[in-house]
């Protein structure tokens, strides 16, 4: 697969809830994650499978309205814009949170734009370049639960 293919497949695995598929197509030891859908920093594979894992369970319609704008060589840029309905529960527990019951509200993000970086097959770099990218707590906000987290 080239690169496109290979990041397209990557999110439409997160999109399908197929992380089995997902956790194939980066590298375990080398992947990092931008600031997008991490409290701070950079996330490593695991913890950022975990919080699609918790997002999936939470948000069965979650749309990640993924696409991808271009490529060069082995980067490759996307856009995403998330969106769905609170209908399950949202397990922050691996994160220190707590468990977050289905508020039964819709999540409406910005369209954010980032690179996934590609090497020998796998993607090694997902990096977002949006000034204000979406976090947990965006999302945490939308749902109108940030009071109880703190």
């Amino acid at each position: 697969m080239d690169p496109k293919e290979i990041v397209q497949t990557l999110m439409n695995a997160i999109q399908e809830g197929d992380f089995e598929k997902a956790h194939s197509l980066i590298h375990p030891n080398d992947f990092f994650c931008g600031p997008s859908m991490a409290i701070t920093g950079m996330l490593l594979a695991c913890p950022w499978m975990e919080i699609g894992k918790s997002l999936r369970a939470a948000f069965q319609d979650l749309d990640y309205q993924f696409k991808v704008e271009s490529v060069d060589g082995n980067s490759v840029r996307f856009s995403t814009q998330l969106s769905g309905k609170h209908t399950g529960n949202l397990d922050l527990t691996a994160m220190k949170f707590s468990i977050i019951p289905a508020t039964y509200r819709s999540i409406s993000t910005e369209r954010e734009y980032g690179i996934a970086t590609v090497h020998y097959g796998k993607v090694i770099a997902w990096t977002m370049e949006s000034p204000k990218c979406t976090s947990l707590f965006t999302i945490l906000e939308q749902l109108d639960v940030m009071a109880s987290m703190s």
